[in-house]
């Protein structure tokens, strides 16, 4: 299932790219990161982040093809003051249209494979029963607006509600989410 929608992310990506204009460049953020679902009542935000690189693929004047490939750190805290940490390579494909011609706003899926879990509390075989217990694929939305100068840095931020359950035990229903703000360089400016 992995290697499925890996292949179709690349297969459009590569269709539009052959075709277009594609700019590439790397992004840095800082945000926050919660899960929301049953019995939540304990957990909170924490702060989180996220790098990775980014394509855009100029469609028409007004759009854009945004692609991202990010190491995301998510999870939640506690109470108690405690985090999880989950760590994702997510990849996500988002339509870009261009407000203006330096502003964009975008709209897209996105899906993260788990790499690592880390919480304060657990010792290293907790840790492992924990990522045991989520589920390997996460899909989410990307929705987030971008300003890019023409120096080729920018500045974004974006919204990922989680669509799917993380939860791979069957006993929760919990999702992840993130708010986050990034600095942006494109190379080809």
């Amino acid at each position: 299932m992995k290697k499925l929608i890996l292949s179709v992310f690349a297969i459009v990506a590569i269709s539009f790219a052959a075709n277009a204009q594609t700019e590439f460049g790397v992004n840095a953020g800082l945000g926050v990161s919660s899960w929301t679902g049953d019995n939540d009542d304990a957990l909170e935000s924490k702060f989180s982040y996220e790098f990775g690189l980014t394509a855009h693929t100029t469609l028409s004047y007004q759009f854009n093809l945004l692609s991202e490939l990010d190491y995301s750190n998510k999870g939640t805290g506690y109470d108690q003051g405690e985090d999880t940490n989950v760590n994702y390579i997510t990849l996500g494909v988002s339509p870009e249209y261009m407000v203006s011609e330096n502003f964009g706003i975008h709209l897209g899926p996105q899906v993260g494979f788990l790499t690592s879990v880390s919480d304060d509390d657990l010792s290293d075989e907790g840790e492992d029963e924990l990522k045991d217990a989520l589920a390997d694929v996460d899909f989410g939305l990307d929705i987030g607006a971008n300003y890019y100068t023409i120096s080729g840095w920018g500045f974004g931020a974006k919204f990922n509600p989680g669509l799917a359950d993380i939860a791979d035990d069957g006993d929760a229903d919990l999702s992840n989410n993130l708010l986050n703000f990034k600095i942006l360089y494109k190379f080809n400016q």
